[in-house]
């Protein structure tokens, strides 16, 4: 808390940006999923004595020390973990289900979780996604308007009007 205000990280990712969890190279990422993007938002948004290295911050961030830096190095009361569905980019997602329900569970009054599901994959796949993140305690779903082709692997966008999928 600060001077009584009770604090909320509203977007909270725990991320893998490692080399090996990239499903093309940093140059064919969008600015937002690109590495190097993800790493100027980072350097933007923290104090200079904060900000990583960019060897430091491309990896696959582990829960227990996502945990650590964001709840006990700052301070946060609560955090809303986002899960993310962008296959097209990363190989896990960048920010697995696993890493949320696991976080969820072990913290449950300082995290707030956001599963989700890659609207690409098909109804039934999708909603056999969202029961099994609700089942490990989801408090909502997070959609992208964006989602995987699964048979080339590229980047499909849709609307949230779009009924076929939404």
């Amino acid at each position: 808390m600060i001077d009584d205000c009770f604090i909320i990280d509203a977007v909270a990712h725990c991320y893998n940006h490692s080399p090996e969890n990239r499903r093309r190279k940093p140059s064919e990422g969008s600015a937002f999923t690109a590495p190097s993007g993800a790493y100027a938002l980072h350097k933007m948004v923290n104090p200079p004595a904060a900000v990583l290295s960019p060897k430091r911050f491309a990896r696959d961030w582990q829960p227990e020390e996502f945990i650590d830096m964001i709840l006990l190095e700052s301070p946060t009361d609560l955090i809303c973990m986002h899960s993310v569905a962008l296959f097209h980019s990363y190989l896990d997602g960048l920010v697995t289900n696993e890493k949320g329900a696991y976080l969820k569970k072990k913290y449950p009054d300082r995290v707030l979780w956001y599963g989700t599901a890659d609207l690409g994959e098909g109804k039934p796949k999708v909603m056999a996604m969202l029961d099994e993140v609700i089942d490990q305690g989801a408090d909502g779903i997070k959609f992208y308007p964006t989602g995987t082709n699964h048979q080339t692997l590229e980047q499909m966008n849709w609307l949230m009007s779009d009924r076929q999928i939404a």
